[in-house]
């Protein structure tokens, strides 16, 4: 796949993921009235949601590279330091290698 379509992958999985836990969150809450079951139904939703996010990130964190502000050096950088970066959407605060 080129990247363009990771990209565009990236994009779906993220929908994908985010509608899931909305979905499995508020018909629970709505739904059922077992407090046990809200709750294993809560932890399934909130990890199938942080496993699709992290496959997200990873295609980020492959896919794309970064410049710096400053000397615009190119680079690829691991991905906890993508992970633990502050961000607002792809745009993230990396230290220059």
């Amino acid at each position: 796949m080129n990247e363009k379509q990771l990209l565009k992958l990236e994009i779906v999985l993220g929908a994908i993921s985010t509608i899931s836990f909305l979905t499995i969150i508020i018909m629970t809450v709505l739904f059922i009235q077992d407090a046990l079951i809200i709750t294993i139904l809560s932890i399934i939703a909130g990890g199938l949601f942080i496993i699709g996010m992290s496959y997200c990130l990873k295609i980020e964190q492959l896919v794309g590279f970064y410049q710096c502000s400053h000397c615009n050096h190119k680079h690829i950088p691991t991905y906890s330091a993508v992970f633990w970066a502050m961000h607002i959407g792809r745009t993230r605060y990396l230290k220059c290698p």
